[in-house]
This record gives C-alpha cells, structure tokens and sequence, in this order.
C-alpha cells in the first residue's frame, strides 16, 4: 500500500530511541513513558513547506493517527526538526 498525505499532513515511521544511563544500564526506547516521540518522515503534503522527506523529527506522544506501520501528522503537530544526525 502507498500512502501520500495531502495538504498540511506528514507520513512518519517511529523510531525507538534508547537511552544509555550513567551506569551503563540501557533503557530500551518503550519502556519508559516518553512525553515526545521520535520518527523518520516518510513523504510530506504538498502544502508542507519547512519538513523534508528524510528528516528525523520530535512529536508529541498523544499526536497523529496510526495507520499500518505509519504515524499521520498534521504538519503543526511537528515539535522540531532534528539536525545533524542521518
């Protein structure tokens, strides 16, 4: 299935990030109740302007609509944009 968002809308897929403590110990990215949500943008609506296809982005947990394996987005659900990683 192909999914292209409309209008002012974002197709994510989530990342899970996980989080390395100060002992060593490894958090994996679900266990913890995280406020914010990391994911790859998968395509963008023609209306989105500052969001690229590619870019890691920061949105809140209780944001979008699942669909399948994909987050939607409304364009100003979109916390930031994180720069200098791949």
């Amino acid at each position: 299935m192909n999914i292209r968002p409309i209008g002012k809308r974002v197709l994510v897929i989530e990342e899970k990030i996980e989080e390395k403590r100060a002992s060593g110990l490894i958090i994996p990215g679900n266990a913890e109740e995280k406020k914010v949500r990391y994911g790859r943008v998968i395509a963008v609506g023609s209306s989105v302007e500052e969001i690229r296809r590619g870019e890691k982005i920061i949105f809140d947990r209780n944001s979008g609509r699942n669909i399948e394996d994909y987050i939607l987005l409304e364009a100003d659900e979109v916390l930031a944009v994180v720069e200098g990683e791949e």
